[in-house]
């Protein structure tokens, strides 16, 4: 038994239903509880001054907590959103009830703080890609990823929603695919894109990570 399915065995804790496009977390809102969400599909999105949203991140079938970081801080609020792209359940485990069980068992604790600092570790790592590596390179290994969850040589590019993950405009992004086109590296037909030549882009990719 995981560390979650300890906590809600020990708290007895209720399942919550969520529907699709329902917002689990809300920005510069109250975090009072800790959620729980298990087999989630979830995007995790910030939204700046000037209205204009950042895709930071889209989780398939996730299990584990939301909010964790801001909700131990002396004032809990939200500082992203949470959007679920499909119908689940959740947990809400109440702040004083928490406390209370890791007062009880310290072991739970320390299950608490590896899983908190691991999970905090990897959103970083992908951060630091998103601003160290080149906006042509971030591309490509979307392009890439596609690829590899194609089930034939032709795919889809949903442009606004890959770049709002990197943070940069939809013509940003498609100024790098017409470059791509022109390089013949790809090329589109009708609404999907296929690869020329995967190689080379691999290999630019790869290129770039051993010069960092």
């Amino acid at each position: 038994m995981d560390l979650f399915q300890q906590l809600i065995s020990e708290l007895n804790l209720p399942k919550i239903s969520y529907v699709k496009n329902e917002l689990l977390l809300q920005q510069s809102t109250p975090i009072n509880s800790l959620l729980f969400c298990q087999d989630a599909d979830l995007t995790i999105f910030h939204i700046n001054e000037h209205g204009k949203e950042f895709i930071l991140g889209v989780d398939t079938n996730y299990s584990g907590p939301l909010g964790e970081m801001e909700f131990f801080q002396r004032k809990p609020y939200s500082t992203l959103n949470v959007k679920a792209n499909k119908a689940g359940y959740l947990y809400k485990i109440p702040k004083l009830k928490l406390l209370e069980l890791l007062r009880e068992k310290p072991e739970l604790t320390i299950l608490l703080l590896e899983f908190i600092s691991t999970r905090y570790n990897k959103n970083i790592t992908k951060l630091m890609n998103n601003i160290t590596l080149s906006a042509r390179i971030n591309v490509i290994e979307q392009i890439l990823e596609l690829k590899q969850h194609s089930n034939s040589p032709l795919f889809k590019i949903p442009v606004t929603l890959k770049a709002k993950q990197l943070g940069i405009t939809d013509r940003c992004y498609r100024q790098i695919l017409q470059v791509l086109k022109k390089e013949n590296k790809l090329i589109k037909q009708g609404h999907e894109f296929e690869l020329l030549d995967e190689k080379a882009l691999k290999d630019e990719v790869l290129y770039t990570e051993v010069d960092k």
